[in-house]
């Protein structure tokens, strides 16, 4: 169903949080991203269940994301996330993304420790939430323990990405998790 569609749906129930999300997904997959902006916020501001408001404050944080130079407003919705399920990780992963952009790796570390304790990574992950799983938090964590003087533990890190996650995770994380592990003077083989 098309934006027009939703909207027509949206006009005669404009209350109903659902409405007000699948309206908000419409213009998001069409990149209007100000229009999906708006009625994430108002799905997440109207809704009583925690799982919508959650996917709500995330979709709203990618929002601005990727509108670019909007990091304090895309920081805001992803604490509320965290604050509202911490035990699910997409806000984790959008946070340590946004922290390590910006290079503070005491930062990152810390809340990547945390994430790694927190979360539950067995859930799904949220579509359209840009996380791509468990793999994407350890390797920012990986790259912030480098950063902080824990070289060990980087090498560490990156080992158990290679031993645990290596076939299910996507090409691109792959080329940047070898190229990490070549910087470190690795090799990726069974000796690494």
């Amino acid at each position: 169903m098309g934006i027009k569609e939703k909207l027509r749906e949206y006009i005669n129930d404009p209350e109903n949080p659902i409405l007000n999300f699948e309206l908000a997904l419409s213009y998001y997959k069409e990149n209007h991203l100000a229009s999906a902006l708006n009625f994430f916020l108002r799905s997440a501001e109207l809704t009583d269940d925690d799982n919508l408001a959650y996917q709500s404050l995330i979709l709203c944080s990618n929002c601005l994301y990727r509108q670019g130079n909007r990091v304090h407003s895309c920081t805001g919705f992803i604490l509320q996330a965290m604050a509202l399920l911490p035990q699910r990780p997409e806000a984790w992963f959008l946070y340590l993304r946004i922290l390590e952009g910006k290079s503070e790796w005491q930062e990152c570390y810390t809340f990547a420790t945390n994430a790694e304790r927190l979360c539950d990574f067995t859930m799904n992950p949220l579509e359209f939430s840009d996380y791509p799983g468990p793999y994407s938090i350890l390797f920012i964590k990986s790259k912030a323990a480098f950063q902080v003087g824990r070289g060990n533990e980087c090498r560490s890190i990156l080992k158990r990405i290679v031993n645990d996650f290596w076939y299910s995770m996507n090409d691109g994380y792959k080329h940047w998790i070898s190229l990490e592990i070549k910087s470190r003077g690795g090799k990726l083989d069974a000796n690494f």
